[in-house]
């Protein structure tokens, strides 16, 4: 069993040594590792770093019969936290049952400073957390919102305000090491009744965009389910009056689906309404400006990158998710990955 151990650690030391230029200080601490009895060890995260990473800020593995997790310190390339690849070593006496298994990267409490200027933060867009009759994309059905939840806890993602990011971009503060902004457009009623428990569970929070003559409607949320989640630390923010594309409407009708909705909200919630989402992702230059001028501090668009900054703070990037697409499909377009093993089905599940 120890050699298949030290095995496995030499080809991740192999593949850490092809992607990045590591010190000969954690190459050795790692190789002291090796020689440990496997039943002091009960736990080990292993840090593969990405082609990006330049340099390990510190390395430090703290090892004993007592400890749950052996901790290897952040690698940091750029002021961005890189990938970590966990694995956990079960070990009983150096027997057949030896086991190698995947250990989840759970949300970590560290922060980073990031900003100001240009900080990697996904947001994903959602719409329906329901199961769709025709497989529209438009639907995320439950059982796959919450894989897709779980995924992101295993992987070690924080859910972050849009404030913080504003604040972020604007004068630099703290963020997790993988800050994530999830958000849902429209105010459907299972936004509540489905995502909202699936979220608490896993101590995620997000971001409500309210159509404002659809609250209270059927089928939609009110303000005392809005309220609720505000009051979990959830976010709140605009997506018009009425849902209507904003380029196609002249001057007077801009202002009202824009401003109008906006205090319509503040007065319904009692709450600050600071962001606002172009409905169907559509906007232009006097769109925008209106938007700007009417005292959001930022908007949400369409997009399909991470990267979010001064030059596109009233054009966020949203990467909707499409509920046509597996958990695997799911996962490629996350900036941070970790252990694939959370992909397949049949392994147990970890719980928060």
């Amino acid at each position: 069993m120890k050699n298949r151990v030290t095995a496995y650690f030499l080809s991740i030391l192999s593949s850490v040594k092809e992607h990045a230029r590591v010190n000969s200080k954690l190459l050795l601490q790692i190789f002291v590792l090796l020689t440990v009895p496997l039943n002091t060890i009960r736990a080990l995260q292993v840090v593969q770093a990405k082609t990006t990473v330049q340099t390990f800020e510190s390395a430090s593995f703290v090892n004993s019969t007592n400890s749950e997790v052996t901790h290897a310190s952040r690698a940091l390339s750029n002021n961005r936290p890189v990938d970590f690849y966990p694995v956990s070593i079960r070990s009983g006496l150096g027997n057949d049952s030896d086991l190698l298994a995947p250990l989840p990267i759970q949300p970590s409490t560290d922060l980073i400073f990031q900003g100001p200027g240009t900080v990697l933060v996904p947001i994903l867009l959602y719409h329906r957390i329901d199961r769709s009759l025709t497989d529209s994309q438009y639907y995320v059905s439950p059982d796959e919102f919450e894989e897709q939840m779980k995924l992101l806890w295993d992987w070690g993602y924080t859910t972050i305000s849009t404030e913080l990011l504003v604040k972020a971009i604007e004068e630099g503060t703290d963020l997790p090491l993988r800050p994530i902004i999830i958000t849902f457009d429209d105010g459907h009623l299972n936004n509540y009744t489905n995502a909202f428990p699936v979220m608490k569970k896993y101590g995620f929070t997000g971001t409500l965009y309210i159509v404002g003559k659809y609250m209270g409607t059927p089928e939609y949320m009110n303000a005392e389910q809005i309220r609720e989640m505000v009051a979990d630390g959830w976010d709140v923010g605009s997506h018009s009056m009425s849902h209507l594309d904003l380029t196609s409407l002249d001057p007077q009708q801009q202002q009202y689906e824009i401003v109008e909705s906006r205090r319509f909200l503040e007065t319904e919630l009692g709450i600050p309404i600071q962001t606002f989402s172009y409905p169907f992702g559509v906007k232009d230059t006097t769109v925008v400006n209106l938007t700007y001028s009417a005292g959001y501090t930022a908007a949400m668009g369409t997009g399909y990158t991470y990267d979010q900054g001064t030059s596109n703070l009233f054009a966020l990037q949203r990467r909707g998710v499409n509920g046509t697409r597996d958990l695997n499909a799911f996962a490629s377009v996350l900036p941070w990955q970790g252990d694939a093993v959370y992909l397949l089905a049949n392994l147990p599940a970890s719980s928060p």
